[in-house]
């Protein structure tokens, strides 16, 4: 397996190019619900998110190349009537550059978020995927299990 060494990101334009594919093909799946990627858009989301503590961007690096990122956030729902206070780390967005793919990166990812989560008191890592991207058996073999599902009707 190749070793990627992975680093903490303040980059906004870097992290913001690798959203790149990652939005160009959900708008693609889903035009009605995901707008075409806009690069100055992304990088001004990025900054701003930059600046809360519980939102977390690291870089995949590959002989000094930039090979993949994933994007971790803390999440807290309070209590309600119906659920107790819960606590996880989202993986809110990953990916490889497709150049990279197949080098187990994704997999690296995947572990270094888990450690994120455990190093932070987490006793959850999770994700969510659109049904369109087949990832499901990835995120199966690294050990997460489906937690709950959602389904929708096009009504026009």
């Amino acid at each position: 397996m190749t070793q990627v060494k992975i680093k903490i990101s303040q980059d906004e334009t870097l992290l913001a190019t690798f959203h790149k594919e990652i939005q160009t093909q959900h708008h693609q799946w889903y035009p009605t619900i995901f707008k075409p990627f806009d690069q100055p858009r992304f990088e001004q989301a990025i900054t701003q998110q930059l600046q809360e503590p519980s939102h977390h961007f690291f870089i995949a690096w590959l002989a000094e190349q930039p090979c993949g990122f994933v994007h971790l956030q803390e999440v807290c729902l309070p209590q309600n009537v119906m659920m107790h206070e819960r606590k996880w780390l989202e993986i809110a967005a990953i990916a490889v550059d497709p150049r990279y793919q197949g080098m187990h990166i994704g997999k690296q990812l995947l572990a270094f978020a888990e450690n994120v989560a455990l190093e932070k008191g987490f006793d959850n890592l999770s994700l969510n995927f659109w049904s369109a991207n087949q990832v499901k058996s990835f995120y199966e073999q690294a050990g997460f299990v489906s937690t709950r599902q959602g389904a929708s009707k096009h009504l026009r």
